[in-house]
């Protein structure tokens, strides 16, 4: 259960600190970690290139609990909510794949920084700006679903963290986390 919350509350853009600590702690479960090293990054970077296996990462990529596919897509296939990661190995290098995914707030692609809006009756909505049209701001929710806020309803509007979850590769074997890197290292490489 403890496990389930947690998934649940990483995968929210809301400041949950305290409610991610007590379900860490009740179900004896470890803290996401976003404090990597430049040597722990390099490390990983070695890893990928010696011991990575593209077909095996495209694997783990597809794999329904990796949820990468929620958010993100090939050629069109899966989600909206990040990055297309079709050509992603032309234009990333391998430790800018391995902190992306280890700390998602580290470096967010332009275009996809997360915007936290306040309406006037106090609903909140996180999401990716899609565009501003008709009196209307349109956000990309976590869920990849499309939100219209009329512009007279938001009362404040703010910069959020990165829609990608901490821990995303703490679900992952260091194996299977190393062979995901090296399939995405490979996309759109001839």
């Amino acid at each position: 259960v403890a496990k389930v919350g947690l998934k649940a509350v990483r995968s929210s853009v809301q400041e949950a600190k305290p409610l991610a600590d007590a379900l860490t702690k009740a179900g004896g479960l470890t803290a996401a970690r976003t404090d990597y090293s430049p040597a722990e990054v390099k490390a990983y970077v070695a890893e990928v290139l010696s011991k990575g296996d593209a077909a095996r990462g495209e694997l783990v990529y597809r794999r329904k609990d990796a949820t990468c596919l929620a958010c993100h897509a090939i050629a069109g296939a899966g989600g909206q909510v990040g990055p297309d990661m079709t050509s992603i190995g032309a234009s990333a290098q391998v430790d800018y794949l391995v902190e992306s995914i280890l700390m998602p707030d580290k470096a967010v692609k332009e275009g996809y920084h997360a915007l936290k809006v306040s309406t006037l009756d106090g609903k909140v909505v996180v999401g990716v700006k899609t565009r501003e049209a008709d009196g209307k701001l349109y956000l990309r929710t976590s869920e990849d679903k499309e939100i219209a806020i009329p512009e007279k309803d938001i009362d404040e509007k703010a910069q959020s963290r990165s829609l990608m979850p901490d821990g995303l590769g703490d679900q992952l074997t260091r194996q299977e986390f190393v062979d995901l890197i090296r399939f995405l290292s490979e996309l759109g490489v001839e």
